[in-house]
């Protein structure tokens, strides 16, 4: 907003989002209550009215200090998150908030009786409405420019570029990218400094004597150097701080080489596999049945991939292509001999319309309903539900100095590269992110990827 400093425009985002927080707080529990007074009712305790914060107002007061403390505590008014990031976080920091509260409102002993049923769905409530509240109002204040930071990125790599696309998609972040110097000297980033006064550096595979030769202009300036390490020697998202022999040390990290993860992984999958089949078996039934009046060919299309250890698996796909789709792709190549090079960069025709697509087969690609028989690999064990895409055996050269790595975990239905951008990738940024899930799984990442794919499939972006 202009005629505001950053520091003042920051309080001020900050303030609106604590007080929207609150309200939605407020509104769930104003909720929650209705629905257990006036919908569900019957109970033999003694209840007050739909709105309890009148009865219970000198607890609210407490309630709200711990969610706003925990909700600052997760990051949640200071640091920049995707908008699956920030569903995590609310959620992770509603479930210790509303621990901390039943366990205050049980030691009180708060009369009259708090329903707990109330509270279970005012607590399943916050999370969504909080949620959605901020990215409409996060949406508002970047759009009138309370909380834009400007960033100006600095060097020329593929994570760095990934990274600037990244930040580009996320609006509900607050960063605004002004600009990105790939090969420019230390000399041209100062005077780009003093013209446009951004409020971050990112910086990415710059040697740190180029990068000191700005740090002291930048202080002036008040803009904050972000170093991406991903092209220096260590890697921070590698490695991990260990205790050895009295000393700090790093050591590199395989999160999913560890045995307890990977048989975690598996539970999990045949948790929620099993149950998405038997939602889905009737979509499943419904496209069978579609692809086989509209083309000629099999429903389900099995293509050769590979595998945990490198060993070929065979996926199940619904067949979105003709039959003939080699000769088609061939016949292409003819008329439009610029394509193939496109074609070896992404492994797919990206700009043009591919005409080996069936017409069903554009709107399975389109929704990624054409991946749902995977679901069956899950169940076999040949893939898990988020993970690095199965390569083809012809990338096998390619991907030849981090196979080792890629292939000891299994193929996902869905991952990394599925989210952040899918088909508008390189194949160099395809591995980059894969290299990145192994070495630094956990249950929240997962978990980040499968609420992000499901955002993804609705929008439709990437998929051809």
């Amino acid at each position: 907003m202009v005629g505001l400093k950053r520091g003042t425009t920051r309080t001020i985002s900050k303030i609106i989002l604590v007080l929207i927080d609150l309200f939605l707080i407020a509104f769930s529990f104003y909720v929650a209550y209705y629905i257990r007074v006036n919908l569900i009712g019957s109970t033999k305790y003694t209840l007050p009215p739909a709105l309890p914060i009148a009865h219970y107002s000198k607890y609210f007061f407490a309630l709200f200090i711990i969610w706003i403390a925990t909700f600052y505590y997760e990051g949640l008014y200071t640091k920049y998150f995707t908008i699956s990031e920030e569903l995590l976080k609310i959620a992770k920091g509603a479930t210790i908030a509303a621990a901390f509260s039943a366990l205050l409102l049980y030691t009180i002993k708060v009369e009259p009786s708090f329903s707990r049923l109330a509270f279970i769905i005012a607590y399943i409530l916050s999370i969504f409405l909080i949620w959605i509240g901020r990215i409409v109002v996060k949406g508002i204040l970047y759009e009138v420019g309370l909380q834009r930071d400007k960033a100006l990125f600095w060097g020329d790599s593929v994570e760095l570029e990934w990274f600037k696309r990244t930040i580009e998609k996320e609006k509900n972040s607050g960063i605004e990218v002004i600009g990105h110097i790939k090969n420019g000297p230390a000399e041209k980033v100062k005077q780009i400094i003093s013209e446009k006064e951004p409020d971050l550096l990112i910086v990415g595979g710059v040697p740190l004597v180029e990068v000191k030769k700005v740090e002291n202009l930048a202080w002036e300036k008040g803009v904050e150097i972000l170093i991406n390490a991903f092209n220096h020697a260590l890697n921070p998202l590698e490695l991990e701080i260990v205790e050895f022999f009295g000393f700090k040390s790093l050591r590199l990290k395989y999160n999913l080489l560890i045995p307890r993860n990977a048989k975690l992984k598996r539970l999990l999958d045949l948790l929620v596999t099993i149950p998405l089949l038997i939602i889905f078996l009737p979509v499943i039934s419904l496209i069978s049945v579609v692809i086989l009046a509209t083309s000629k060919g099999p429903v389900i299309f099995t293509q050769a991939r590979l595998g945990k250890d490198g060993k070929l698996i065979k996926i199940y796909k619904f067949r979105t292509m003709y039959s003939n789709s080699d000769e088609i792709l061939q016949e292409f190549f003819k008329e439009h001999p610029e394509m193939r090079e496109e074609f070896e960069k992404y492994r797919k025709i990206v700009s043009m319309k591919d005409p080996r697509v069936t017409p069903i087969g554009k709107i399975l690609r389109k929704t990624s309903l054409d991946e749902l028989p995977q679901l069956f690999n899950v169940l076999k064990g040949d893939m898990s539900l988020v993970g690095p895409r199965p390569y083809l055996p012809e990338e096998l050269t390619i991907i030849e100095d981090v196979k080792d790595i890629i292939f000891s975990v299994k193929p996902g239905l869905t991952g990394l590269w599925q989210v952040s951008g899918r088909n508008t990738l390189t194949f160099e940024e395809r591995i980059m992110l894969d290299l990145y899930y192994v070495k630094n799984w956990n249950i929240f990442l997962d978990l980040a990827i499968f609420i992000k794919t499901v955002l993804e499939i609705f929008k439709g972006e990437g998929a051809y």
